[in-house]
């Protein structure tokens, strides 16, 4: 079977008004997107935090009915090698109402795609409108016996005993959901293949356990089980989606801990150290980076920051009740009832800053995100604003501020701006870069290099063609070195060649990055001394530990490190005339600072990745020197 001879239809298909289907592949693996068809829900069923008014007239905007939507629902068939794979079965019948959905089954007959030749199903989750399909009367009895059906581990569990307590699921809904998975586990009981975390469905198809429908849920999950609980404490995790008092939603998490130590023999003694300030502190700062690495990973622009509005250098009081705003609550005995007056008293006082001072919340939004639209101004305005009349105000000062640049439309036609701080900013970092990059005064010699190779193949660690060319590049005299790779790919390894390189060469090798764990990875792969790199911001302010002509600085993780911070540290490293080695992932789109400032050095200095096999690739950026344009690319790695 050709997938592709499915974009032409057998039989003509009633009220078949837009093509059902499309078909591409990628590499050898063929694949054909069919839709089910469209459910149709009442409107307010959606945006549910919006004012209706609000709602009506962004509906009317967009020439929707204010009455009902369409909600698209699609499925997938993949052919690779000989196993042909459903991807979800939709709807069936499982609401009636939805006259428009249910019609993935006779759209593969009209492709000529029988039941009886998927070797497998994947099922990204069991609502009713993933497996109902495999519900409808006549459908088992077509499929194969030797069928496979992939579906997570945790999925078949939830749904042995569903529990909603938990949830806004209207009851309705709960019962139609339940009822589908539940009869879907009966009668497919024999066919599933659950997996836990990632398995291989066939060559080249890999399924893998993500958040979902609920990534904060899954994040807050992923956070407990890798700071409590393998740690040794037992966590009871409840994660809350409330309305605050200004309409808005309020998802939070609440984690109780033990603070003993449990083994095979129940409770032990209590570990004073889970209590001390410094686990608070640690805690914070990892779920800032949990949470951001994973925005990361969905190619969201946004960002948390777990530092102090003051810390950030940001002059707005803080909305939540902690600290000063703690203290008088506490203090003044203002009772629960008051607390929404206080809360608005600091937005309205934050209102009256951003007014006389428009840069305070230009530079809190590129904190988050280097460019923003103009519902980001109106979405900060309304957090820092009391009433429609101060946030006009707040607005008009904002689109006002001279620091406000306007960079024309995105590709969804939405108005994109900036500050000139920002633009200044990058300008300063390709500035220190093109610097850098034109200077030669870090060179290892051959004989110290090699010496470093030898000493490590007494320890049996061999380098690949690929790391010995990525030693090659970190080494030579450039003052600015990129090495990307993927996770896995020998970076550490290299680094600790290229550092004993550097020591015999008379260099100084120090390393940093933004988080505490990643500088204690980069300290234990590659015996560099490590620290983060707002440790070393501090250390330069007290005038410690200033970099010289002498110095090598790794800076890993480099893609999660924010313009303006990654400017900071090449503009002094390179008025200081010390080495800089940026090492990242390419996986790392953005960083959790605002701006990719890593890609776009990459982009400028770096050029293209090449390889074989450019899943696991490591590329060494290679310079452009003067006259000589092939050099914009990076050597291929693994």
């Amino acid at each position: 079977m050709n997938l592709h001879g499915a974009t032409q239809p057998v039989r003509a298909v009633p009220d078949e008004m837009v093509p059902s289907r499309y078909a591409l592949t990628v590499g050898k693996i063929e694949v054909v997107v069919f839709s089910d068809g469209v459910l149709t829900p009442p409107a307010e069923s959606m945006a549910t935090n919006a004012d209706p008014t609000v709602r009506g007239a962004w509906l009317d905007d967009m020439f929707l009915s204010r009455v009902e939507f369409d909600w698209a629902l699609n499925e997938i068939v993949v052919r690779s090698g000989q196993q042909t794979i459903l991807i979800d079965s939709g709807i069936g019948e499982q609401v009636p109402d939805f006259k428009r959905a249910g019609n993935l089954f006779h759209r593969l007959e009209s492709a000529r795609i029988e039941l009886a030749s998927v070797t497998d199903v994947v099922l990204t989750h069991m609502h009713f409108d993933h497996v109902g399909g495999l519900l409808l009367d006549g459908v088992k009895a077509r499929l194969r016996p030797d069928l496979r059906i992939h579906v997570a581990a945790s999925e078949i569990e939830f749904w042995k005993a569903p529990d909603f307590s938990r949830t806004g699921m209207p009851p309705a809904l709960a019962e139609v959901a339940r009822r589908a998975a539940g009869q879907f586990l009966r009668e497919y009981q024999r066919f599933l293949r659950p997996f836990e975390e990632e398995h291989e469905v066939a060559p080249g198809v890999v399924v893998q356990r993500t958040g979902g429908h609920t990534p904060g849920h899954s994040i807050a999950r992923d956070f407990a089980q890798a700071e409590f609980v393998d740690q040794g404490m037992i966590a009871d995790l409840n994660v809350h989606w409330d309305i605050g008092e200004d309409g808005m939603p309020k998802p939070h998490a609440h984690v109780m801990l033990t603070m003993r130590e449990v083994d095979e023999d129940g409770f032990g003694q209590k570990v004073r150290e889970w209590n001390a300030t410094q686990m608070v502190e640690r805690w914070r700062e990892r779920w800032a980076e949990h949470v951001n690495e994973r925005l990361a990973e969905l190619d969201i622009d946004a960002q948390i920051d777990h530092r102090s509005l003051e810390a950030q250098g940001i002059g707005l009081e803080p909305q939540s009740q902690i600290g000063a705003s703690a203290q008088r609550i506490e203090s003044e005995g203002i009772e629960a009832a008051d607390r929404a007056e206080l809360h608005r008293e600091i937005a309205r006082n934050n209102g009256a800053r951003i007014i006389d001072d428009p840069s305070l919340a230009l530079d809190a939004i590129t904190q988050q995100q280097s460019t923003f639209t103009r519902r980001d101004m109106a979405m900060f305005a309304h957090r820092h604003s009391d009433g429609i009349e101060q946030f006009n105000e707040v607005m008009g000062a904002m689109r006002g501020s001279p620091d406000l640049v306007e960079l024309g439309q995105d590709g969804r036609g939405e108005d994109r701006f900036t500050t000139r701080d920002m633009i200044e900013a990058e300008q300063r970092l390709h500035r220190a870069a093109e610097m850098m990059a034109e200077k030669e005064r870090h060179e290892v010699s051959g004989r110290d290099r090699e010496a470093a190779l030898a000493r490590a193949g007494q320890r049996g660690l061999v380098l690949s063609g690929e790391q010995a060319d990525a030693l090659a590049h970190v080494t030579d005299g450039r003052e600015l070195g990129l090495v990307v790779g993927y996770a896995g790919t020998g970076k550490s390894a290299m680094l600790g060649v290229a550092r004993e390189a550097w020591e015999a060469a008379g260099f100084e090798v120090r390393g940093v990055a933004l988080s505490g764990i990643a500088a204690e990875n980069l300290e234990s792969g590659s015996g560099i001394a490590s620290r983060t790199i707002a440790s070393m911001e501090h250390g330069w302010k007290q005038g410690c530990d200033m970099l010289t002509s002498r110095d090598v600085l790794v800076i890993d993780e480099a893609g999660m490190v924010g313009t303006r911070q990654l400017e900071r540290v090449l503009s002094h490293a390179a008025e200081a005339g010390a080495k800089v080695v940026l090492v990242g992932d390419p996986q790392q789109l953005q960083s959790i600072e605002a701006g990719a400032a890593f890609r776009s050095i990459h982009d400028r200095h770096g050029g293209d990745r090449r390889g074989s096999s450019p899943a696991r690739g490591l590329a060494a950026g290679r310079h452009p020197r003067s006259g000589d344009r092939t050099n914009r690319r990076c050597d291929p790695c693994l």
